[in-house]
């Protein structure tokens, strides 16, 4: 073993011994050296020698050959480069637009299938937090109808129905279409906090009875009759005594869909119709009464105004027409009400309706008929339906006159 061990130590030696005499030849060899690119100079210290080729020995990827049979050297790490800095986030403003304002994705899509259902749970997820709101979780879930506004064309409920004004007042704050239309209730309710999730039920399941619910949500067919009623660009609706009992009708209308409502003793009775018949609609709503058998007559507002405090007036062309009036209108009134017209502008919205004095028809023992007032002067007239439809539009014609360009 002694043996082997010194044969190892002087092979090791004459190995080191010839690389170095090669080392030196190489050195002393300028013909040889002029003829090719600069030497390669030598790096490290000590024993560990290494010789840094130039860049025709180095290897594709970068990394030098190791002469001597010594290890590579290492490469420097390579800088990553500067991250940038994180967002602010925007302070939460307590209407969940602040930070983590979204739920888990696995969370959304346990709401409903597909990406729109889980945006309608989380809407009434945001509605639910308010108080007195507890059902709005199931009924906030309802579609937008941007899309339909742009085509001009909504898909309104397709048969008659009866709600309570309670059922549309919460439906609408539901929904958020604004307050009640002033023509059906005369204010917006409001519930205590402890009777509202009560009452939010109790309404929900009369609309299902109806039929205008969808998945535990109010439907979109009832959504966009609602919007029609809220939002009408043109409107007839007539305040009338029938019976004595106070009686709303009305007629709203928005591109190609149009609604009839009446609303009387609490209940709303909602139709659609057809979008050119608004006013035909309204009159054959009204209760069945024959024209009047009278003849036309038309007279001064002042004339008739003497006549009713005792005065004589003078003789003149009209006064045997308020004679007659002044008489016709002493007559008993079983019914009577009066016209409105109503359209939106153009432009910024604003609803614009009908101002005094007003056009009313009267139901007496001769029967229907139409009392308008123009210029001061006042007329009146035998009314069937198509006499007061024509007035509908009449009115509806002067509010354009009156409307800015």
């Amino acid at each position: 073993m002694e043996i082997f061990a010194r044969l190892a130590v002087r092979t090791m030696e004459g190995a080191r011994h010839e690389r170095h005499e090669w080392l030196r030849d190489l050195s002393q060899s300028a013909p040889c050296l002029a003829e090719r690119p600069p030497a390669p100079t030598a790096t490290g210290t000590g024993s560990r020698r290494l010789l840094r080729l130039p860049a025709w020995h180095r290897q594709p990827g970068g990394q030098e050959h190791a002469v001597g049979g010594h290890e590579p050297p290492q490469h420097r790490p390579v800088p990553e480069p500067p991250r940038p800095a994180p967002a602010t986030p925007r302070p939460d403003d307590g209407r969940g637009r602040g930070p983590g304002r979204r739920p888990p994705g696995r969370q959304l899509r346990q709401a409903g299938r597909g990406r729109q259902p889980a945006r309608r749970a989380q809407r009434g997820r945001r509605a639910a937090d308010r108080p007195g709101h507890r059902l709005l979780r199931r009924l906030a879930g309802h579609r937008r109808i941007a899309a339909a506004r742009d085509r001009r064309r909504f898909d309104v409920i397709t048969h008659a129905v009866s709600i309570t004004l309670e059922a549309y007042t919460r439906t609408t704050q539901w929904l958020g279409l604004g307050e009640p239309h002033p023509t059906l209730v005369g204010g917006e309710l409001w519930y205590p906090a402890d009777e509202a999730a009560t009452t939010d039920r109790r309404i929900f399941a009369q609309l299902a009875e109806q039929g205008l619910t969808s998945r535990r949500a109010v439907s979109d067919a009832f959504e966009a009759t609602l919007f029609v009623m809220q939002r009408s660009a043109r409107e007839y609706y007539t305040y009338a005594t029938v019976n004595g009992t106070s009686v709303t009708i009305r007629a709203t209308a928005v591109g190609r869909d149009a609604v009839l409502m009446i609303a009387a003793g609490g209940t709303l009775d909602i139709e659609p119709i057809p979008v050119d018949q608004l006013g035909i609609h309204v009159v054959t709503a009204l209760p069945d009464t024959p024209a009047a058998r009278v003849r036309p007559m038309t007279c001064e507002r002042t004339l008739l105004d003497a006549l009713e405090h005792g005065h004589r007036p003078p003789p003149g062309p009209s006064v045997t027409d308020a004679h007659d009036m002044r008489s016709w209108l002493h007559l008993e009134r079983t019914n009577v009400g009066e016209l409105h017209a109503a359209i939106r502008h153009h432009a910024d919205g604003e609803r614009i309706v009908t101002t005094p004095p007003l056009s009313c028809w009267i139901d007496n023992e001769t029967g229907r008929a139409l009392l308008t007032h123009a210029d001061g002067w006042v007329h009146v007239s035998s009314a069937g339906p198509g006499e007061i439809a024509q007035r509908f539009a009449q009115l509806e014609d002067r509010l354009r006159s009156r409307q800015p360009s």
